[in-house]
């Protein structure tokens, strides 16, 4: 899998929680301070950003994964491209705060020209005063009406305490009306890929 966005999307922080979470670090390391597995390079540590594909493994419910941080800045495109072709499924960051960006949108042109299955990630939830409906009606727009939300964050903002998922039998009061609409999204995409499934 690669991580692609623009910069400040994220990538390098989840790259950074998954491998802790699968128990290949002991600690979460952070951009701010210098201390990230994939942006090992000096000149990444200084600007805060990455500038190289880097590649890190884990294992997961014993399943081995591949992952490849890439650079969100479009000076270094090339390395997101690049990161691209080794690999099947894109992650597309898309920092919740700032909806969808130029690069956001060249990064996801560059994944669904080589065929690439592509999950979209939403990141910095805790950010304040961020419109959930607003944030897919913009994702829908430019990416395409098959990004369909299948996990849902209970709030934006600090308060944010669980994602929950849409199908799910734990689905709070609060998501209830957005899961229901949702679901029927996502059923309506799958159906319209199979004829005889659309017209039963």
């Amino acid at each position: 899998m690669t991580l692609i966005g623009s910069g400040g999307s994220g990538k390098t922080t989840l790259a950074e929680t998954l491998l802790h979470h699968c128990k290949v670090t002991t600690r979460k390391g952070s951009v701010e301070e210098k201390n990230t597995l994939t942006d090992w390079d000096e000149e990444e540590k200084e600007r805060q950003h990455s500038i190289l594909a880097t590649p890190v493994h884990m294992r997961w419910d014993g399943r081995h994964i591949n992952l490849i941080d890439t650079p969100g800045a479009l000076d270094y495109i090339g390395e997101a491209v690049c990161g691209l072709a080794a690999s099947e499924t894109a992650i597309l960051c898309i920092n919740a705060h700032d909806g969808v960006s130029v690069a956001t949108r060249r990064l996801f042109r560059a994944a669904r020209d080589l065929g690439m299955a592509c999950v979209i990630a939403i990141t910095r939830l805790e950010f304040d005063n961020v419109d959930a409906h607003a944030l897919v009606d913009q994702i829908q727009s430019t990416i395409g009406e098959r990004a369909v939300p299948i996990n849902l964050p209970d709030t934006f903002g600090h308060d944010v305490s669980q994602v929950v998922d849409i199908f799910g039998d734990d689905v709070p009061e609060n998501l209830q009306e957005a899961a229901a609409k949702y679901r029927q999204q996502v059923t309506d995409r799958v159906v319209e890929c199979d004829d005889d499934l659309l017209e039963s």
